[in-house]
């Protein structure tokens, strides 16, 4: 059973707020299921080993060689960006430039370039990625879906939790017994 009707969501940049990692990849694997069904591209970018997601993906029932053979799923770990020595802004840039390059839009993404935000530099790379990604989100050709674990970003700086919530048109919160709360931005505080 879905736990979120995607479909409302394949045109934006949408923030997932979870408290259980489970139930965050149920509605981001439901994210690049809808796409992939209708023959579209859909990139899941992980900070773990790309077989270890692919496995994961199989498990949810996503039959991932079928997927990858047709160039469609596309799981990406992403490298550490901020090692970069032309600075995380420009790493990024590239990456993601050098990703979807050689893609045919429209793209859905899963996934944040700069996942461990307790690194040095992550927090203000990944605020920085997102004011843009958002800023710039007319001419992106897709959606996006940007995951934030609940206590992680409650122990962030206020401006900082702020600047991340209001870069995305929607929230989709998850409690931990599966409950879902969708907002869109104007009503996220």
């Amino acid at each position: 059973m879905s736990l979120v009707n995607v479909t409302k969501f394949m045109d934006k940049h949408v923030i997932l707020l979870y408290d259980s990692e489970e139930n965050a990849r149920r509605i981001q694997f439901e994210f690049l299921s809808m796409p992939l069904s209708l023959n579209k591209n859909a990139i899941y970018l992980t900070e773990n080993e790309s077989n270890i997601m692919i496995e994961k993906m199989n498990d949810f029932g996503i039959d991932t060689d079928y997927y990858i053979s047709k160039d469609l799923l596309h799981v990406i770990q992403i490298p550490d960006l901020l090692e970069n020595p032309e600075g995380a802004k420009i790493a990024n840039e590239k990456f993601m430039s050098g990703l979807l390059t050689s893609l045919k839009p429209p793209y859905y993404v899963v996934g944040r370039s700069f996942p461990d935000l307790t690194k040095d530099g992550a927090l203000s790379a990944e605020i920085e990625a997102e004011v843009m990604f958002h800023s710039n989100f007319s001419r992106f050709n897709g959606a996006c879906l940007c995951s934030y674990k609940k206590d992680l970003l409650a122990q962030l700086p206020d401006d900082a939790k702020q600047q991340i919530l209001h870069n995305h048109h929607t929230m989709i919160d998850i409690s931990e017994q599966g409950t879902v709360v969708i907002e869109d931005s104007d009503m996220i505080k």
